[in-house]
């Protein structure tokens, strides 16, 4: 299930996990690392930590640098990677236990990629 949220609420929900002092088993900042064979394993490893820690969701941003927490631009597009042979959008649906709600935006061109599993 996709979940559509006010650019302004997605805009606010990044700034606040920025502020975060440290990345975490369930919030991770990426500049352009995606390798497609490892992000279904990634995702389901970000969604069992974010339950474990009774969090609503997990938070995956790329376009973030993980030192600074500062905007960069970042050059992964969700929409041509793959898991397996499978499209990354695809395979979220496929899996409804792993991602019960789905967020994945680019809040602008010169933003970053919010997803939220």
């Amino acid at each position: 299930m996709t979940v559509n949220r006010s650019q302004d609420y997605l805009f606010s929900l990044v700034n606040e996990l920025r502020k975060s002092p440290n990345e975490t088993e369930w919030l991770e900042f990426k500049h352009n690392k995606a390798e497609p064979e490892e992000i279904g394993e990634y995702l389901s490893a970000r969604a069992n930590a974010a339950a474990l820690h009774g969090k609503a969701s997990a938070y995956l941003l790329w376009g973030i640098d993980d030192r600074t927490h500062e905007v960069i631009r970042t050059s992964f597009n969700p929409a041509a990677s793959k898991v397996g042979n499978e499209e990354l959008e695809n395979w979220q649906e496929t899996h409804p236990k792993l991602f019960k709600k789905k967020v994945c935006k680019y809040l602008s061109k010169s933003s970053p990629l919010l997803l939220s599993i």
